[in-house]
Order: C-alpha cells, then structure tokens, then sequence
C-alpha cells in the first residue's frame, strides 16, 4: 500500500513539474563598479525577471505584469493592447517607431569579421538594427553552437513578440546572447550598458501558470501605454 502511495507520489510530481531555465546576466552600466544580476526563471508557460529585490516582471498568457511585492500590487499589461510596453524588450533586435512600436528589418543579427573571447567562449560580434532612446547596440554569439543555443533564446523572446522573422532568425544563431552592448548617443556624453551572460541553468518548473498573491492589487495599463512604466 505505501509503495503504491509512493508511486502515485512520484507519478504526479513528474506530471506537476517540467524543465526550466535560471538565466543570470552581470550589466554593466556607465559610472558603476559593480555588476547588477539580472536574474530570470523561464518555464514553458510563464517568465520572471528581476528587477530588484522587491520587484520582477512577469510574462504568461499574453500579458506581461510589474509586480511589486513590498507594496503588494502589480501592473497588468495586455499583449494586444498594450504594445510598446512588450517591444522595449526586443528593442535591440528593431526600428522603434514614433508611436513605440517596433518594426523588424529583414535582416537582424548582421555578422562581422570581429571575434573575441566571452568567458573563455569564442564569440563572434553581430550588428543589431535596434535605435531605441537614440542607441546602438551590438551582440557576440557562440562562434560554434553551444547547448543552449538560439532555440531557447528564440523561447525567451517569443515572451515579448511574435514576430515569426525575428524568432526565425534566432533560432539560428549557436547561443544565448553571450554579451550585448548599448550605447545611447546623448550629445557628447555617451552612456552604456553591457550585458554579460553569466550563466544558465536547468531547473524544474511547476507545469501551471505562475499565480500573483490573492491579496495583491492588480492595476490594469491603459491602453497604448508607455513602455516603461514607474511603479
């Protein structure tokens, strides 16, 4: 009887859980010492993303939330509805127009002769189209196909679009963003940010949508709202 118990156990602990990811990048902004760590969980439904440690975005069935867990409260953004907030995510990748939308060119990951070495992995520099807020961006990839390679970055940004040439076109590359670099053109003072990829790791996710607390306030976006959005 308690093998059974146990059995039936084990059975529904596989069925409740599933493979994720623990995705950890350092950035680097101008003016700082110290990295910022950036971590984000990714399951098959859903996908969180530190912001600090009383904050974190949240992605799941076509919205996506700012959830402030000190103040017990969280901002609903609807995918449809409210757009520009989804693209200043793949903003590197596209044209951000005048009403916050983003488009994206034909081509987006532009090879180059450049290599360099990323925690001792040899990758190879792309030019990304992106001109968000006035900016360049740049990333490094794999230079040969790595584990977690452009399928799984294909999954983290299909969070944010659906954009079939963008997906398609990561899926082809040999991994994660190894390093992005974005530099704002202000005038005569040039602010950056580099995102170094630290590491990933698999991890088991619970195989449901993640639930924001029941005694959370759940502040619906206006549509057509801002991009970024100040708690």
């Amino acid at each position: 009887m308690k093998k059974a118990v146990f059995i039936l156990f084990l059975c529904f602990s596989l069925l409740s859980f599933g493979k994720g990811y623990k995705i950890t990048y350092k950035i680097y902004l101008s003016g700082s010492d110290k990295p910022y760590i950036e971590t984000t969980i990714m399951c098959e439904k859903w996908m969180k993303i530190s912001i600090d440690k009383n904050r974190y975005y949240l992605f799941q069935n076509y919205k996506g939330y700012i959830v402030d867990e000190k103040n017990k409260k969280a901002i609903e953004y609807d995918f449809n509805k409210n757009k520009p907030f989804f693209a200043a995510f793949v903003a590197n990748y596209g044209i951000t127009t005048t009403d916050g939308n983003i488009v994206f060119p034909q081509l987006i990951f532009k090879k180059t002769k450049k290599t360099i070495k990323v925690n001792k992995i040899l990758a190879r520099k792309y030019e990304l189209p992106g001109n968000y807020l006035n900016s360049k961006s740049t990333a490094w990839f794999a230079e040969n196909k790595l584990r977690y390679n452009g399928t799984l970055f294909a999954k983290y940004l299909s969070f944010f679009t659906n954009s079939k040439r963008l997906l398609n076109q990561a899926k082809n590359l040999n991994s994660f963003p190894l390093r992005i670099e974005t530099v704002l053109q202000g005038g005569i003072v040039k602010d950056s940010n580099i995102r170094v990829l630290d590491k990933i790791e698999e991890i088991n996710c619970p195989n449901k949508s993640f639930k924001i607390p029941s005694d959370f306030k759940i502040i619906k976006a206006k549509p057509q709202g801002l991009p970024v959005a100040e708690m």
